[in-house]
């Protein structure tokens, strides 16, 4: 029964040794032949995913790790040495496709986002972050800021937004942030009927002298005739009850247009 157990072990440990030591001699004499220096800043120069995943053996979830640990290091030592780490948005990709619910790296690549940058890796990083955590608010809301800022998508803002809008569990702001992406869509056309609809919405009570404030802001390129005192009468209106949202809306455009064509 020794001699079955010995068998069954001998091979794949035997295996294992010598798997190791042609990898330790074969790196001994790569080390021995002179090679050209290489630029840290080649971003070909990282593995692909499909390459680690074998080689981890099952353990993706710690490669992942380790790779984040020795991204950290350097960018930490980039920064100390007043130099751009430009292996980040990589590395991240790289971790978070090896393990997509690293949820440290989602955070941290919004708080330190490539805000105005070109390069779209990030965003995509951070659309990984909003699938593997649909709750998690702040991933969410890091993505939505992104999308905005890469190409001005606030259609994909909102609908990334909207699923916390009656959430308990997020700020207030939070529930409303999608409204303020949905008037960004249209901000001089639909995009004020939401605010003037926002103003009554009970829900949106301690937010209301904002929503005064973007309401004037979106009206004032209209260069409709004494503006300010329309808003205000319009407003004193909405919150007498004496006129709904859409009827003060459609008099501003009718305003905006005898304006525009007199």
């Amino acid at each position: 029964m020794n001699i079955i157990h010995v068998k069954r072990f001998f091979w794949p440990i035997a295996s294992l040794a010598c798997f190791a030591f042609v990898i330790a001699f074969t790196f001994q004499k790569m080390q021995a032949i002179p090679s050209p220096p290489v630029d840290t800043n080649d971003l070909s120069y990282l593995p692909q995913p499909a390459v680690i995943r074998p080689l981890s053996l099952g353990n993706t979830e710690s490669v992942a790790s380790i790779l984040w640990i020795d991204a950290l290091i350097n960018y930490g030592g980039s920064l100390l040495a007043n130099q751009q780490f430009q292996w980040l948005n990589r590395m991240a990709d790289l971790v978070t496709i090896l393990d997509p619910h690293f949820e440290t790296v989602y955070t941290f690549m919004g708080t330190v986002g490539s805000f105005g940058a070109a390069d779209s890796t990030d965003v995509r990083i951070l659309k990984r972050g909003t699938e593997a955590f649909p709750d998690h608010w702040k991933i969410a809301l890091f993505y939505s800021m992104r999308v905005i800022d890469f190409d001005s998508n606030f259609t994909e803002a909102a609908n990334t937004m909207r699923r916390f809008a009656k959430d308990p569990n997020v700020p207030d702001y939070i529930q409303r942030i999608h409204r303020t992406y949905e008037s960004r869509i249209d901000p001089y056309g639909t995009g004020l009927l939401l605010l003037l609809e926002d103003y009554l919405n009970p829900q949106y009570q301690s937010f209301r002298k904002g929503i005064e404030k973007q309401i004037q802001t979106r009206t004032n390129p209209l260069h409709i005739p004494k503006i300010d005192s329309q808003i205000d009468q319009g407003l004193q209106q909405l919150r007498s009850g004496k006129i709904e949202p859409a009827a003060i809306y459609h008099t501003l455009m009718e305003l905006h247009a005898s304006a525009r064509n007199p």
